[in-house]
């Protein structure tokens, strides 16, 4: 198992070349581990190079999900084979990860999209208000939390 480590912006991009299995993921957990601590938060692991995959590399990649997870982080796949789409589907996985086949497309998918409207309407509110930031809540912290109410004290 070679990895290649590259950035595009604030993301980090793994290449994997050779086997994804038994005896060689160790090589994996450790190049993850390193890219969390170094401060990676979006991560892309580029499987276009990998040859075999068996339920260990699966493993690792459910590894890598979890620990990027626990520091609020972004782990998407790219590049897989149709074996590898078709193991992911029946181990009811396809559901959590994101995959792609287009680096570009998975780099932008870490870019939230932002209608200037909300944005002009958002800040507005918060300008026209004499209160401190400090004093607004979210009412709804999904896509459209757009609108803030005051606490009331």
């Amino acid at each position: 198992m070679n990895i290649i480590e590259r950035t595009i912006s604030d993301v980090t991009v793994l290449d994997l070349e050779g086997s994804l299995a038994l005896g060689e993921n160790t090589k994996f957990r450790q190049q993850v581990t390193a890219s969390i601590n170094a401060g990676a938060r979006k991560l892309i692991v580029n499987l276009a190079g990998v040859e075999y995959m068996d339920s260990c590399g699966l493993g690792e990649l459910i590894s890598g999900y979890t620990a990027m997870q626990r520091v609020s982080g972004h782990f998407k796949l790219l590049n897989l084979s149709s074996r590898l789409q078709r193991l992911l589907v029946m181990t009811k996985l396809a559901s959590l990860f994101e995959t792609f086949d287009s680096e570009p497309t998975a780099v932008a998918s870490f870019t939230p999209v932002v209608c200037s409207s909300d944005l002009a309407h958002s800040t507005t509110g918060l300008l026209a208000s004499a209160q401190s930031v400090d004093q607004f809540i979210p009412i709804n912290q999904g896509h459209a939390a757009k609108r803030m109410m005051r606490r009331e004290d």
